[in-house]
């Protein structure tokens, strides 16, 4: 693995570890719990992360879907759809699992060119890099894990 993405693959496989912990603490109820009326519940926070990783497998050819996507993926919000729209808390954390294992496992083949590429993504990003954006992701990761 590149020097310079090892830092990134750790900062995911810990994501990985707090993201599974988060699911076990949930069930059913609490899981839809809102702590304030602005808020997003905790599933919805799941399913958000889960898109957003599958999107990175998307940027590497790995084929992961998720029907739920529209629904939480970029610029929408808890609000934007019913509570029977969303996939269930195990639906999300298998998702999570396989996607994260996927990912994991492709790190290792990109190449320092690789990562200087331009993704062509549209994120907040100082230097327009695959780099860049794998970094983007993984802070991404821990700030809504922060908020579960």
């Amino acid at each position: 693995m590149e020097a310079q993405l090892k830092p990134i693959a750790d900062i995911f496989r810990t994501n990985d570890h707090l993201f599974t912990k988060s699911s076990q603490m949930f069930n059913g109820e609490t899981v839809l719990q809102r702590f304030d009326s602005d808020a997003s519940h905790a599933l919805w926070i799941m399913a958000h992360l889960t898109d957003t990783k599958v999107y990175i497998a998307g940027m590497f050819d790995i084929p992961i879907e998720t029907p739920w996507t529209a629904k939480t993926f970029l610029g929408s919000n808890v609000s934007d759809f019913a509570l029977q729209d969303l996939p269930s808390l195990d639906e999300v954390a298998q998702t999570w699992k396989e996607v994260t294992g996927a990912v994991l496992g492709h790190l290792p083949q990109l190449s320092a060119e690789a990562l200087a590429t331009d993704p062509g993504l549209r994120m907040p990003l100082p230097e327009p890099s695959l780099l860049g954006a794998l970094t983007f992701a993984a802070y991404h990761e821990m700030y809504h894990l922060g908020q579960l």
